[in-house]
């Protein structure tokens, strides 16, 4: 038999199963590694992706220029406000 012991908290059908399998009666079987390469394109770009990355990662701050921000506000003209209160004054009619 098995050296397997079946705790009487754990006894399902499944462990008791287990507990009765005879191991003799597996066969041998010889396992075969396949070793699977890269192709001649996965290794392209894993060769742009890891040059892309080294780029960004050594890449020098200090080279960029300072930028400040302008913030313009445009203004209605005079004929622009009239229109506006002329549409006003049709809406109201």
């Amino acid at each position: 038999m098995s050296d397997i012991e079946v705790k009487p908290s754990v006894a399902n059908p499944i462990v008791e199963d287990l507990a009765k399998f005879e191991t003799n009666v597996l066969k041998h079987v010889e396992v075969a590694e396949k070793v699977n390469l890269p192709s001649k394109e996965d290794i392209e770009n894993e060769k742009k992706h890891i040059s892309l990355v080294n780029g960004v990662e050594q890449f020098d701050k200090n080279k960029l220029k300072p930028t400040v921000t302008q913030e313009k506000i445009v203004l209605p003209d005079r004929d622009d406000i009239e229109n506006e209160k002329k549409s006003q004054i049709e809406k109201q009619i």
